[in-house]
């Protein structure tokens, strides 16, 4: 795998983690799981993993209309949250549509103030950018790394139990009505 060159600031540099405003802890309501939508090119998976530590997967081709989806359980989640980091895992796609990527700042932007630390792994130089413009536009302290070591403790650091959480056995998926709806050519 190549590494890419470094590109803004990193955890085991210049970025620290910010203190948490209040003892939170790392409990989460146990019916608050991972939340996976998927389409047929592609899926995001998304949960809280601490009581203020949301988590987001980006699996292969990021559709707009998946991310919409995807965009209102995370509204839902930022809107409960008076501070609050985010862990994007966008290590998979090898691109990200433009189309999807004004969604989900759509999504982040009114919650920019929120938002502590915006902590990104990816894996090409187009989601780098993609990630570098989102974090930029929130304004909050950003992270975009190659590195899924460093990605990882600095996840641990903040949600101890977030392994745990992560694990694809305890994903739940999206309930039907909350699915991108699939259009399907009809045949003259």
């Amino acid at each position: 795998m190549t590494r890419l060159p470094p590109i803004g600031r990193s955890f085991s540099g210049e970025v620290r983690v910010p203190p948490r405003p209040t003892r939170s802890g790392s409990a989460v309501d146990p019916s608050e799981r991972i939340q996976i939508v998927e389409d047929s090119s592609g899926a995001i998976a998304l949960g809280p993993v601490a009581a203020d530590v949301i988590y987001v997967c980006l699996v292969d081709h990021l559709s707009p209309g998946l991310t919409a989806v995807s965009a209102r359980r995370l509204e839902q989640l930022l809107a409960r949250q008076s501070s609050c980091s985010l862990f994007l895992d966008a290590h998979d796609p090898s691109t990200f549509d433009l189309a999807a990527r004004t969604e989900l700042v759509r999504c982040l932007y009114p919650h920019r103030k929120k938002l502590r630390l915006v902590v990104s792994l990816v894996r090409t130089h187009a989601v780098r950018a993609s990630a570098v413009f989102i974090s930029m536009l929130l304004g909050a302290v950003e992270c975009v790394t190659d590195d899924s070591a460093e990605f990882d403790d600095m996840l641990i650091a903040l949600a101890p139990d977030a392994h745990e959480r992560i694990e694809p056995h305890n994903w739940v998926r999206a309930a039907p009505s909350e699915r991108p709806r699939v259009k399907v050519a009809q045949s003259g």
